[in-house]
């Protein structure tokens, strides 16, 4: 967790308000959750495959959608650790 925290602290420093032409500015929105995952392939019928991934980090990723922009660093004892 500590070092997927201090990878989304250095891509937050380096590209946030990057701006890739003239007029456009992008802002990057990062979290990092973690728990189990689950991930499924299914498919086949006529050559066509989906990946499906389940789980505590999708579930944290969905509920911190919801959350206003904030940018700090905080550990709630559930396995997830928010920026």
């Amino acid at each position: 967790m500590l070092r997927a925290s201090a990878c989304c602290i250095d891509l937050l420093a380096r590209l946030n308000n990057y701006s890739p032409v003239p007029g456009v500015v992008l802002q990057l929105h990062i979290g990092v959750g973690a728990g189990t995952i689950s991930s499924f392939c299914v498919g086949g019928y006529e050559g066509k495959w989906e990946y499906f991934i389940s789980g505590e980090p999708i579930e944290q990723a969905r509920a911190a959608q919801r959350q206003p922009t904030t940018i700090g660093c905080g550990y709630d004892g559930s396995g997830e650790l928010g920026l």
